[in-house]
């Protein structure tokens, strides 16, 4: 069984498929940086490669999961800023504050209260959570800092509870950045290919549109397992899940529409 066939069969369960495709996306950065951050998490091999972050500056230490800034390099914070700088002037990255910090806290607590699987998840996978300033969002996530959280000046307004659904959200669009290793998702001549995305309420490709289906998805069925079901994430999911073409997504892409809109309606 090839490994893109055993994830659809995965996601067709309703399982996470993270684990199942971190090792294969290890291997493949590990050979293309020569096996120079042998040992390294994910995160650290993502800034290796994209970053060309020199490998002894990757560092990523806090048993609380929360980004030291004081004792990370230059380097290693120009590459997370820079994922976000063109769209927010003045933004960086700078230590939690006590308010914050607790809050994240007890979000992970009440994610492994609610699902021990995905409390797992982000104890395997997310290297760490990185407060950002002077940016509106809540959370952010990028892929070539894989397995880093961003949380944003948006993380005021929310209480626990709802940092918890929003770093769920975020584990999504980490999982279909691996997902979409294993497929383009979106078929090439429709790349660019705007419509409006019912969640931002704006103008979005494809592969947008997608990724905010299946945070959508991903918060729903978190939101089932405590019974407490925003009806507005299901609506919503249903016309992310509506706005696609018939021809701008690939049959693995297809299928994960299809998904998300079964079980989660």
């Amino acid at each position: 069984m090839s490994l893109s066939v055993r994830i659809l069969s995965e996601l067709e369960a309703g399982q996470w498929t993270l684990t199942s495709i971190a090792p294969s996306f290890r291997r493949r950065l590990t050979a293309e940086t020569k096996s120079q951050l042998q040992g390294k998490n994910l995160s650290e091999l993502c800034m290796g490669f994209y970053g060309n972050v020199r490998p002894h500056d990757i560092v990523i230490p806090n048993q609380r999961k929360e980004l030291d800034v004081a004792r990370i390099s230059n380097e290693v914070q120009g590459l997370i800023e820079r994922t976000f700088a063109s769209d927010y002037s003045g933004a960086a990255v700078i230590s939690f504050e006590s308010e914050i910090s607790q809050k994240l806290q007890t979000a992970l607590e009440l994610i492994h209260r609610t699902d021990a699987g995905i409390s797992l998840l982000l104890s395997e996978l997310v290297a760490a959570f990185v407060r950002v300033k002077s940016v509106n969002f809540r959370s952010a996530s990028h892929p070539q800092i894989f397995g880093l959280i961003l949380i944003g000046d948006g993380v005021h307004e929310l209480t626990a509870k709802q940092l918890a659904v929003s770093v769920v959200h975020e584990l999504a669009h980490q999982e279909l950045f691996l997902i979409n290793l294993l497929d383009r998702l979106v078929n090439q001549p429709f790349d660019y290919n705007e419509i409006h995305a019912p969640f931002q309420g704006t103008k979005r490709p494809p592969i947008g549109r997608l990724h905010s289906m299946w945070a959508l998805y991903r918060m729903v069925q978190f939101q089932k397992i405590q019974n407490e079901t925003d009806q507005k994430y299901q609506e919503l999911l249903l016309k992310n899940a509506e706005a696609f073409e018939d021809q701008e997504l690939t049959p693995f892409g297809k299928k994960l529409v299809e998904i998300a809109s079964k079980r989660a309606s």
